[in-house]
């Protein structure tokens, strides 16, 4: 009977030890399964901010890639205090094309539809008087100007059939013509 106790024992011992051996097992399962869930959430927040930095990146790249394209953009823009300066390179090129000139009026508009909200329209109505080819010179030159301009409207006429001289006006004893233009330049706003 001895032996059998002692096997009873034995027994009893193994069944614990297995209960003991499966309860770690199941602990232990869903430790490392809870762990790996845990693992995974951390894995997809950090592909999601290593995702979110390679845009920055990328778009700081690009920004420093366009930052000379925009600097020259700008500078086809007017400045904030260049507006007298721009009537008077307006003024300069009549008078190198040998008219009269005389600036009608002076407005700006908002600039809605642009890329930028700094930049506003400078609107002038320009009058010149003088002969046909300073008149068609100065409308070229208007239209090559080094900023971002948009002629929005061009009136020439012969204003008389006889020959006048007119002050300040080279060659002006050939038949006068009179141009009237109106354009918009691009500049940045007034602070």
């Amino acid at each position: 009977m001895n032996e059998s106790l002692k096997t009873k024992s034995i027994l009893k011992i193994l069944v614990i030890l297995t209960v003991l051996i499966v309860g770690t097992y199941v602990f232990l399962f869903y430790y490392i399964n809870r762990t790996n869930d845990t693992i995974t959430g951390v894995a997809g927040k950090l592909k999601e901010i290593s995702i979110s930095q390679a845009k920055l990146t990328a778009v700081e790249r690009v920004l420093a890639d366009t930052a000379a394209q925009s600097r020259q953009i700008d500078s086809f823009v007017i400045s904030s205090d260049g507006t007298v300066g721009f009537i008077e390179m307006v003024e300069n090129l009549a008078g190198s094309a040998g008219l009269s000139v005389s600036i009608d009026s002076v407005d700006t508009k908002a600039a809605a539809g642009t890329m930028r909200n700094d930049w506003e329209y400078l609107n002038l109505t320009i009058s010149v008087k003088g002969n046909w080819a300073g008149v068609f010179n100065y409308l070229s030159m208007l239209e090559r100007l080094p900023y971002l301009a948009e002629i929005n409207s061009v009136a020439i006429q012969q204003t008389t059939n006889s020959a006048q001289n007119i002050p300040g006006v080279k060659n002006s004893t050939a038949y006068i013509w009179q141009g009237q233009f109106s354009i918009s330049v691009l500049k940045f706003k007034s602070s």
